[in-house]
């Protein structure tokens, strides 16, 4: 955090059914944040799964 501007990375999994078939995968996501007068700001999110390689 900077200031009134914040940046989160974090790390997720995921697993499931997808048309019927199991999957599972890991990957990183980024939130920015901005502080306004009401209070914290989400002003983007990315992510991206991990390639598997």
């Amino acid at each position: 955090m900077h200031g009134n501007v914040a940046q989160r990375l974090t790390r997720y999994a995921k697993s499931g059914v997808l048309r019927g078939a199991p999957f599972s995968g890991s990957g990183t996501k980024s939130m920015q944040l901005v502080r306004t007068p009401a209070g914290w700001r989400i002003t983007g999110i990315a992510w991206s799964d991990d390639s598997g390689e």
